[in-house]
């Protein structure tokens, strides 16, 4: 059975497309939107982040200082205004 972890991993994958470098490029859905800058998917047993292909990189090692030890909603005073926060339980069934 996989860990909420690898559960986690797996849900970004299906949600996103990536580049090469695991960079999430568009949502995977028509009319494959531009994907989020950031996307924190949390678990218990930790967190899935993954970032946008237009962040640079000085950027996302600012964001990965805060992660994990700050509240999500933190991450908008790095860069910018957070405008859009989604949460939602993602369901497993055995």
């Amino acid at each position: 059975m996989l860990s909420d972890l690898e559960l986690m991993e797996l849900h970004v994958n299906v949600l996103f497309k990536q580049d090469t470098e695991n960079r999430v490029t568009v949502v995977n859905e028509p009319p494959y939107d531009v994907a989020p800058r950031i996307f924190v998917g949390g678990t218990h047993l930790g967190s899935v982040v993954s970032y946008s292909k237009t962040l640079d990189a000085s950027l996302v090692k600012k964001l990965e200082q805060v992660i994990g030890t700050n509240s999500v909603s933190y991450l908008g005073s790095i860069d910018r205004q957070i405008n859009n926060l989604w949460i939602g339980p993602a369901y497993e069934w055995d």
